[in-house]
C-alpha cells in the first residue's frame, strides 16, 4: 500500500550464499540405490569413463519450479556425450537444500538408462526457496542445479515426506528432506524468518484507509433540528504478519512514534506499548509459513476529539501528513526476542463522513 516501507531488526544474521556454495562443491551421496525410475539398471557396463573431455553436458529440468509445501513434482536429467549421443548406464547423484525432500530415488543416485536418461519426483516440505541439483560421477565437473520456490502455509498435520532423501546441500550431510537447519534462515528456529509484510489503518469501522478523521461535526445542517453525529470510530492498524521459522511465535505488543505531534514544531510522541486485540486473528503466529492479520489500536475517541494512545492532548484537527514508524514485538517457543520494524503515511484532517 502507499507509504508503505518495511525493514527488519535482527539478533542474528546467517551467510546463505557461504553455505549454499560450500553446498554446491561438496554435493555427494553415499549408500545404495533405493529407486528405479526409468533406468535399466540391468545393463549396466561401465565402459564410460565420466570427464570433462567425454562428457558434453548434463541437463535437469523440473516439472514445476513452483509449489505449495506438501505437493510433489517431477524432475527429469539428460546426459549426452562430447559429439551429443546420450550416455546410458552412468550414475547420477542428486541432492538439495533443507527444504526440499528427494522422494524418488530416496538415496538420491541413479543410472541413466538407453536414452541417456533418468528422472525421479522431489517434494516441498517447507516454505522457502531452496536449491536442487545433480552430478555426475567424480572425475567430472558436470553439474546442473535449479531453484525450487515452496510456498506455504504448512497444511495441518503433514509432516514431511517419510523416508526421503535430501538435505545435503549447504548442510554437510545427507537427511530426510524434512530436517530445519537451527539458526535463523526461513525454517530454521531463529527468528529471521518471520515478517512484517503489510499495514493498514481503519478509520471508519471496516475499511482501509491513509486519512485519519480528527473532529466528529455534526451531520444535520438545520440547526434547528436535533443534531446528527458523523459516524466516528477508534482509529485501527493492522499487522499482517509471516512466520516462516519453525517455532510458534507469540506477537507482545507494538508501539509507534509520530513526528512532530502537535503540529507546533514539539518533539516526535512515542506510544507505549499497545497489546493487539484478541479480535480478528489474535497474537500466536504458527510456524512453516503461517500467517497472522492482528489488529490494534491507534488512536482513540474522546468527546469528538481524537488522541493519540498514552497522549494528554488530543490531535489537532488539521495536523497533515505523518510517517509513523512502528515496533511490533515478539518471542518465540525457545523465548528469543525480535522486533519487526515499518512505516505508514497517515494524513490527519477534518474529514466529512456524514451519511
Amino acid at each position: 500500500m502507499d507509504g508503505f516501507m518495511l525493514s527488519r531488526k535482527r539478533g542474528s544474521a546467517l551467510v546463505l550464499s557461504a553455505l549454499i556454495f560450500v553446498g554446491i562443491i561438496g554435493l555427494g551421496f553415499s549408500g545404495c540405490n533405493s529407486g528405479s525410475t526409468e533406468s535399466d539398471n540391468s545393463s549396466f557396463s561401465g565402459g564410460f569413463v565420466a570427464t570433462d573431455d567425454t562428457v558434453g553436458s548434463l541437463s535437469l529440468t523440473l516439472n514445476s519450479s513452483t509449489l505449495p509445501v506438501s505437493e510433489t513434482t517431477g524432475f527429469h536429467v539428460s546426459v549426452i556425450n562430447q559429439d551429443g549421443a546420450p550416455v546410458p548406464n552412468i550414475s547420477v547423484f542428486c541432492d538439495s537444500e533443507l527444504g526440499i525432500g528427494i522422494i524418488e530415488p530416496t538415496s538420491g543416485q541413479e543410472i541413466t538408462n538407453s536414452s541417456g536418461q533418468m528422472s525421479g519426483r522431489i517434494g516441498c516440505a517447507a516454505p522457502g526457496s531452496f536449491q536442487f541439483g545433480c552430478r555426475l560421477p567424480v572425475g567430472s565437473s558436470i553439474r546442473e542445479f535449479v531453484q525450487v520456490v515452496c510456498e506455504g502455509p504448512v497444511p495441518a498435520g503433514f509432516a514431511g515426506f517419510e523416508n526421503a532423501g535430501g538435505g545435503g546441500l549447504g548442510n554437510g550431510s545427507s537427511g530426510g528432506g524434512v530436517d530445519v537447519p537451527s539458526d535463523g534462515v526461513p525454517g530454521g528456529t531463529g527468528t529471521d524468518g518471520i515478517r512484517l509484510v503489510q499495514m493498514e489503518v481503519i478509520d471508519n469501522g471496516q475499511d482501509s484507509t491513509l486519512s485519519i478523521d480528527t473532529i466528529q461535526v455534526n451531520c444535520e445542517p438545520d440547526p434547528n433540528e436535533d443534531p446528527i453525529l458523523e459516524p466516528f470510530f477508534d482509529s485501527l492498524i493492522k499487522f499482517y504478519i509471516v512466520n516462516n521459522s519453525n517455532q510458534a511465535i507469540q506477537i507482545t505488543g507494538y508501539t509507534y512514534t509520530v513526528p512532530n505531534a502537535t503540529g507546533d514544531g514539539t518533539p516526535s510522541y512515542t506510544s507505549p506499548t499497545i497489546a493487539p486485540s484478541p479480535i480478528d486473528g489474535g497474537n500466536e503466529v504458527a510456524p512453516f509459513g503461517g500467517e497472522l492479520i492482528t489488529t490494534a489500536l491507534l488512536t482513540d475517541t474522546d468527546d469528538g476529539e481524537k488522541a493519540f494512545i498514552g497522549s494528554p492532548l488530543n490531535i489537532p484537527a488539521s495536523l497533515g501528513v505523518r510517517n509513523i514508524s512502528v515496533a511490533v514485538s515478539g518471542r518465540n517457543e525457545n523465548g528469543d526476542t525480535f522486533i519487526l520494524t515499518g512505516a505508514i503515511g497517515l494524513n490527519f484532517g477534518n474529514y466529512n463522513r456524514c451519511p
